[in-house]
């Protein structure tokens, strides 16, 4: 059996647990309107999942025909630590909260992650 449509397939309380967890913080008049938009992408996901994917070859890329120019796989930073401590990046002023030059964020506990 089909679900309806229309009907929301994620709970209010799993909706108000997905928007903590992503730190968003929406308007109440628009809660019910995101739960029904979350629960469209879902049973979009579960229409995917039944598309028989098993005579499908799998292609390392879809440019087959081209050669890829690949780097090797260093470790750069733009900065060291020293000179970010002297000034600090562009990046970091779009930080809610730094520490010298670093970012600042809140300590996510396991009761947040299970709750």
């Amino acid at each position: 059996m089909k679900p309806v449509e229309n009907a929301s397939i994620i709970s209010e309380k799993e909706m108000k647990r997905l928007l903590r967890l992503a730190f968003l913080s929406p308007e109440k008049e628009k809660l019910e309107g995101l739960r029904k938009d979350v629960s469209k992408i879902l049973r979009f996901v579960e229409h995917i999942q039944e598309v028989d994917t098993s005579k499908v070859t799998a292609i390392p890329t879809v440019l087959e025909n081209q050669h890829l120019q690949l780097r090797d796989d260093v470790a750069e930073s733009a900065f060291s630590v020293e000179e970010m401590r002297k000034k600090k990046p562009p990046i970091l002023n779009n930080a809610a909260k730094t520490h010298s030059a670093f970012f600042v964020v809140p300590k996510v506990k396991e009761d947040d992650v299970t709750n």
